[in-house]
C-alpha cells in the first residue's frame, strides 16, 4: 500500500507544471550564526571550483525574510543552528531542487553524472553509524519531490504536537523536553521518512 501510494504521489508530482525528471544543478549551502571559520570558507570554494557552470546560493539569516516558512513555529523554537538548518534546507530544495549540502564537506569530484540522469529524482548521503541511516547533510532532489514534502510535513505535525502539550501543561515550549536534532529534523526524520515511503526505482539505483 505504501508503495502504490508513493508511486500515485510520484505521477502527481511528474505532472506538475513545473515538475522536473533530471536534478537542477544548482548548489544549496546554508550559513546562520557568526562568519564562518577559513577552513569553512575553503571547502565552500571546493564546491564552485568543481562545478563551475552550475548556479550556487549560500543562505543566510539575511534571505530569511524573502521566506515564508511553512514551518516557521517549528523554526523559531529551533533551540539551534543544526535543527534550523535541517528545517531550512528541506524547503529550499522542495521550492528550488538541487543539492544541498553542509560547509563542512569538501567537494573532491563534480555530481554531474547525479544530475544528468532523467532516472534519478532523489539521491542522499550515508551516516558512518553502523546502521542504514540518511545522511541529510548531503541531498540531491528535484523540486516538489514528495520526499522532501513528506519531511516538511513530519516537522510541521511534530511542531504542533509540542505545542498542544505546551499549552495543555501550561509551560512555555522552551520549557518542554525535546528529542535531539536528528531525531527530530535531522538523519533519523530522514530515514524514517524513506523508509515509510517504501521507495522502488526499479533497480535504477544509482551509486558512486
Amino acid at each position: 500500500m505504501l508503495q502504490s501510494r508513493f508511486k500515485e504521489q510520484e505521477n502527481i508530482w511528474k505532472s506538475h507544471p513545473g515538475g522536473q525528471t533530471v536534478i537542477p544543478k544548482r548548489i544549496h549551502q546554508i550559513w546562520l550564526g557568526p562568519a564562518p571559520l577559513d577552513a569553512f570558507r575553503e571547502w565552500m570554494k571546493s564546491w564552485g571550483a568543481l562545478h563551475p557552470d552550475w548556479e550556487y546560493t549560500l543562505w543566510t539569516e539575511r534571505d530569511l525574510g524573502q521566506w515564508t516558512l511553512t514551518n516557521q513555529m517549528a523554526f523559531d523554537a529551533a533551540t539551534n543552528y543544526g535543527e534550523k538548518s535541517d528545517i531550512w534546507r528541506y524547503e529550499i530544495l522542495e521550492r528550488h531542487g538541487g543539492v544541498y549540502v553542509d560547509i563542512d564537506f569538501e567537494c573532491l569530484r563534480p555530481l554531474d553524472a547525479m544530475h544528468e540522469h532523467d532516472g534519478c529524482s532523489f539521491y542522499a548521503g550515508l551516516s558512518n553509524t553502523n546502521t542504514v541511516e540518511v545522511n541529510n547533510a548531503l541531498i540531491g532532489v528535484v523540486p516538489h519531490h514528495p520526499i522532501l514534502q513528506a519531511l516538511i510535513a513530519s516537522i510541521t505535525v511534530q511542531a504542533r504536537q509540542d505545542h498542544l502539550i505546551a499549552q495543555y501543561a501550561g509551560l512555555p515550549l522552551s520549557a518542554m523536553p525535546r528529542t535531539s536534532t536528528i531525531e527530530r529534523t535531522g538523519g533519523m526524520l530522514a530515514t524514517m521518512n524513506l523508509n515509510i515511503l517504501n521507495i522502488v526505482t526499479s533497480a535504477q539505483d544509482l551509486a558512486f
